[in-house]
C-alpha cells in the first residue's frame, strides 16, 4: 500500500472518530445543557469541563483543536465565556501570540453543577 494512501486513510479515520466522538458528546450535554438556559451554546459547557480537567491552562488554540471548533467560533464562544465570567485570559509569556485560558472562581464553582446534571 503506497504512503499517501495510508495517510488519506489515517485521516478519514481520524475524521469519522472526531465526528463519532462529537455525536457521543452531544448525548451527553445536550440534557445538561437544558438545566442551564443562560448557557446558551453546549460548546460552552464543554469548554469549562476541558478547562476543569487538569491544572495547566490550556491555549485557546488548543481548545480549538480539542473541541474540532474553527478559531472565529471559538472567540465568539471565548468572549461569551468572559461576558459571564466563567473565564479569563491572558497572553501567555512564552509566545505572545497566543493567549492562555482560565477558569474563574465562578467558573470553577460550576463544574460540579455541570457533572451532577450530566450524570442525571
Amino acid at each position: 500500500m503506497k504512503w499517501s494512501t495510508l495517510t488519506q486513510n489515517s485521516f478519514y479515520m481520524r475524521f469519522h472518530l472526531s465526528k463519532l466522538l462529537d455525536f457521543f458528546s452531544s448525548l451527553r450535554i445536550a440534557p445538561a445543557a437544558k438545566e442551564f438556559p443562560a448557557i446558551k451554546i453546549e460548546s460552552n459547557l464543554d469548554i469549562i469541563l476541558l478547562l476543569a480537567s487538569r491544572e495547566k491552562p490550556f491555549t485557546q488554540t488548543e481548545v480549538s483543536k480539542f473541541l474540532q471548533i474553527d478559531k472565529s467560533q471559538m472567540e465568539i464562544l471565548i468572549k461569551g465565556l468572559e461576558q459571564h465570567r466563567y473565564i479569563y485570559t491572558e497572553r501567555n509569556m512564552g509566545d505572545s501570540g497566543q493567549r492562555l485560558i482560565f477558569l474563574t472562581y465562578l467558573g470553577k464553582e460550576f463544574v460540579p453543577a455541570i457533572h451532577s446534571a450530566i450524570s442525571k
